[in-house]
């Protein structure tokens, strides 16, 4: 599983990386001029990182899953 760790972790910090660069540029539309070069670079940027923390989110939920399989989850 060495392998899968590795691929877990660099999910991890890709994961973390988007999501300060999301919460990075997520002000700058609101005080820029709307439809400005500001606005529109902003904007765009916000939705690359959320685009990439989402994926990443989706491909470390499966790794969890790969990880532990399901026969030995714990129900209530």
């Amino acid at each position: 599983m060495a392998v899968l760790d590795e691929i877990t972790a660099a999910l991890r910090g890709a994961h973390i990386a988007a999501g300060v660069a999301a919460l990075a540029t997520f002000s700058i539309p609101l005080v820029a001029r709307k439809g400005s070069r500001a606005h529109r670079g902003a904007g765009w940027a916000y939705v690359a990182a959320m685009y990439v923390a989402a994926f990443t989110a989706l491909a470390l939920g499966v790794a969890r899953v790969l990880e532990r399989p399901a026969a030995q989850w714990r129900m209530p």
